[in-house]
């Protein structure tokens, strides 16, 4: 296969390969582990290329590059986002501080088109006018969704105090005059400057080998000259900080937060992975100094360090939310302390093992896909050097105790501080055409053996069933399932009890206290999760992973967890408090409250999917005892209807005899029969508005009760039925007439919210401002009403099969992907094969099977509208 490219380097099995005639970059990793192929283009231009009045240029010009280019464009029949979307593509863009990106992951047979468009995008872009005017509302409502966010305004305003000379000092998404008064010449500047070859460079990885690879990029991108001019280049550098700085953020909230900054090197400095392997130590896991510090002491909600590694030098940062009641300055001071103990005496040998191993199992898990490799390799590029990536565990490895110590002391100081705190307002109370022929044919591609051949099912001791799949292909291994504990299982009514008894499980169990367990699973690099969802009310859901070595000791502690749980007093108190601040911050959360009251409009009292009052909750949060969940515990968790999936490089002999023998025995709980009292008639249709101060971007809700259930016959029918109106965002009904064409949101999507074994709602969400409300909850309604009346066009009902049969598939790129759809699907009764039919089944449905379900599923008669956000307007 013929290209133009020379080979540079090839490291850790990625080659890197640059153009002879324009300078373009490839990097390509063949992985051939699941039908997917990742492509992706990353553009060395980001926020810190902007000057002042033109802020946001690089993130409003990525919005722009969706709206069209000389090949791809609605006038055409042949938007970029609809192309993608017909295909199964999962995409996107990104802009950051050092670059913009553009990729795609989807079957390889089509990797054809990403390369098409992303060629096409990257000199034949139409950057027009037209489309900044409406683009601008959306980067708009955009802004004003992170302005609802206090870790976004103290991220941002963190940055603002922390740099003064150099452009990180502007947010990403651009200052609001500047957003405001941004004009298309200045873009189509920005565009002319950038978007060359060599200014870029084009990742592929996935199940494609390197002369495929490299023969389509040079089909698209061979023919694209070089730039004519230099690059310009950043010559601002942020000089050294002499003195503490401090800054307060005041807003209508619950919760107050803060975060440290401090000055660090840049990405490739030889010091940053001892400041990564720092922010492990500090604030990661229930083990971390901090979290023992604040929030085992009920003083915080939640604590995180990061250390940003980008091109020039970056920050280091602490985050945390303060408990209902808690007082920043007394957090401030003790995240001073433990940075303050680290400079003064380097981490314990156990401190030490702990973050590399769970170093090298995030970095394992973050590399099993052809997505999550392109996204290691784009930071890696931003940062200065691809290497990076390959390099990183070993870096990180070398790190000594003594190292940590000396960063600490080095960067960690009060003159290199910078302190911001978001200080609540009101603490003390609640708020109350037919398509153009371009599209290129699919190229041929490998088909496995079936899933039905390879996974391996069988029946566990008690009644449980348990599926095993051997991915050989990379070193961890994912075991996830449900047991059927959920909120429904609360016959009492008293919801919140499955819940809080799920988060209990793993603070004391028989043969282990809290911290003995969390350092069993942080020592080992493991992750173990349990908890009870409001979108799957019949079941609670599991899952626990780490490195294919430790399966025996994931599988022992996770049954142990589930079986033999003790509900230490002590610990409830802890957990009953995390819980009631979490409630405080519902309270200020526009979306939760939202559907919040769209449940409460749709559902009768005492029906599981209702959720209750904040207040309501709190107080029975309030009253629960250790002896509450232990007998809801032992009524309610059993091996009756368990389902369990392991996924990895594993045998299904060795899985099973682990699980056998961990579950031998359990013969707790009983059979409950799922009770749903009975739901009366449909509420008439409606409006409920929930004021809170000083959010601006209003969440908004259009729903009714659903029907769907998950093993229906007319599933497929259903989910394409709501696809063509409303699953994405860029390419749906909803999204093309609101977002689009009116301007008046970021984002709005229609979903069925829940469909295992209890039915949940069917709703359209969608995020404004208050002075756009009636305007688009009017739009929504008239497109919702004309698309269940006229139904899907030819064309949107051949996009939506193949974009769901191809997204489905692209969704079974990792472990984890594969065992939750395993387990979803023995949860609702249908056999494995489902998993090599269910494509067919979409691509098989026709126009007739979608009227049906629509009339079935869809009732725009029935809709009640809820929002949740300040409705005066005037921000």
């Amino acid at each position: 296969m013929n290209h133009d490219f020379e080979g540079v380097e090839r490291v850790g099995g990625v080659g890197e390969w640059r153009h002879r005639s324009n300078g373009l970059t490839a990097l390509v990793c063949p992985t051939p582990v699941a039908p997917v192929v990742g492509f992706g283009v990353v553009y060395r231009v980001g926020s810190r290329h902007e000057v002042s009045g033109h802020t946001g240029a690089t993130h409003i010009l990525e919005h722009l590059m969706f709206k069209g280019t000389d090949r791809y464009n609605r006038d055409r029949g042949c938007e970029i986002a609809r192309e993608l979307h017909r295909v199964g593509a999962m995409f996107n863009a990104s802009t950051w501080l050092d670059r913009t990106n553009y990729y795609e992951v989807l079957p390889p047979e089509h990797l054809a088109l990403a390369v098409d468009i992303e060629s096409d995008r990257m000199r034949g872009a139409l950057v027009r006018d037209a489309d900044l005017e409406s683009e601008r509302t959306v980067v708009l409502n955009e802004l004003d969704a992170g302005e609802n966010e206090p870790f976004d305004l103290l991220m941002k305003s963190s940055f603002a105090h922390a740099y003064l000379e150099h452009p990180y000092h502007h947010p990403t998404i651009g200052w609001r005059s500047d957003v405001e008064g941004m004009k298309g010449d200045v873009l189509r500047g920005f565009y002319d400057t950038f978007y060359h070859p060599d200014n870029a460079t084009v990742i592929v990885v996935g199940d494609i080998d390197e002369p495929t690879a490299l023969a389509e990029v040079e089909r698209g991108f061979g023919a694209i000259p070089r730039a004519t001019l230099p690059f310009p280049q950043v010559s601002a550098r942020e000089g050294a900080q002499r003195g503490e700085r401090r800054f307060k953020v005041h807003r209508a909230g619950e919760l107050a937060c803060l975060a440290l900054t401090w000055h660090i090197p840049r990405g490739l400095d030889a010091d940053l992975p001892a400041l990564s392997v720092l922010t492990q130590i500090l604030g990661d896991g229930v083990t971390s100094r901090l979290y023992q510090r604040l929030v085992e002491t009920n003083l915080c909600l939640g604590v995180h360090a990061y250390a940003m590694e980008l091109h020039d030098p970056g920050v280091f940062q602490v985050f945390a939310t303060v408990a209902p009641g808690g007082d920043c300055e007394k957090v401030e001071a003790a995240i001073r302390a433990e940075v303050a103990a680290l400079a003064a005496q380097p981490p314990s040998t156990s401190e030490m093992a702990r973050a590399l191993v769970q170093t090298r199992t995030d970095l394992a898990f973050h590399r099993e896909s052809p997505g999550q490799i392109m996204s290691g390799l784009t930071e890696a590029v931003a940062m200065g050097d691809w290497r990076r990536f390959v390099s990183e565990l070993e870096l990180v490895e070398a790190v000594t105790a003594a190292d940590l110590s000396r960063v600490a002391t080095t960067y960690l100081s009060e003159r290199n501080l910078t302190v911001g705190w978001f200080i609540p307002d009101n603490p003390d109370g609640p708020p109350g055409a037919v398509r153009a022929p371009i599209d290129p044919a699919p190229r041929p591609c490998f088909l496995r053996r079936p899933f039905a051949e390879r996974v391996q099912t069988t029946e566990l001791p008690g009644g449980a069933r348990l599926a095993v799949l051997d991915n050989p292909h990379a070193p961890t291994v994912t075991v996830a399932g449900t047991l059927r504990a959920g909120p429904a299982l609360a016959l009492d009514g008293r919801f919140s009890v499955p819940g809080i008894t799920a988060a209990m499980l793993d603070r004391g169990t028989e043969s282990h206290d809290r911290m003995q367990l969390a350092s069993e699973l942080e020592d080992h690099g493991l992750q173990l999760s349990i908890r009870a969802s409001a979108a799957m009310p019949a079941v609670i859901s599991f899952s626990a992973q780490g490195l294919v070595e430790e399966l025996p000791r994931l599988v022992a502690l996770l049954m142990e967890v589930l079986r033999r749980p003790t509900f230490p007093a002590d610990e409830l108190e802890k957990l009953r408090e995390q819980v009631l601040g979490g409630l405080v911050r519902e309270r200020e959360e526009t979306h939760a409250s939202a559907y919040a009251a769209l449940t409460r409009a749709l559902y009768p009292e005492g029906y599981a999917l209702r959720r209750r009052p904040v207040a309501e909750r709190e107080r029975e949060v309030a009253q629960l005892t250790a002896a509450d969940l232990a007998a809801f515990h032992a009524s309610a968790y059993s091996p009756v209807g368990m389902v369990v999936a392991v996924v990895g490089q594993v045998d299904e002999m060795s899985a099973t005899s682990l699980l056998e023998e961990a579950m031998q025995g359990w013969v707790g709980g009983q059979s409950i029969e799922l009770l749903a009292p009975h739901l009366g008639d449909e509420p008439p249709p409606g409006e409920e508005r929930v004021q809170i101060d000083d959010r601006p971007n209003l969440d908004v809700f259009l729903g009714h009760r659903g029907e769907l259930c998950r093993g229906a016959q007319d599933f497929a029918a259903a989910m394409i039925a709501n696809s063509c109106l409303g699953q994405s965002t860029l390419t749906s009904r909803l999204g093309l007439a609101v977002r689009d064409d009116a301007g008046l949101t970021y984002g709005i999507y229609s979903r069925f919210f829940g469909t295992l074994q209890m039915p949940g709602p069917w709703a359209t969400a969608l995020g404004v401002a208050a002075a756009n409300l009636d305007q688009a909850v009017e739009l929504s309604r008239s497109v919702i009403t004309r698309y269940t009346n006229e139904g899907p066009t030819a064309d949107e009902l051949a996009d939506e099969r193949t974009a769901l049969a191809g997204s489905y598939n692209v969704g079974l790129a990792t472990n984890g992907g594969v065992a939750r759809e395993l387990v979803t699907t023995l949860a609702a009764g249908e056999e494995i094969s489902r998993l090599d039919t269910y494509p067919a089944d979409l691509l098989s449905v026709d126009r007739d099977q979608v009227m049906a379900a629509i009339a079935r599923y869809l009732h725009p008669e029935r809709l009640v509208v809820t929002a949740a956000g300040d409705f005066r307007g005037d921000h």
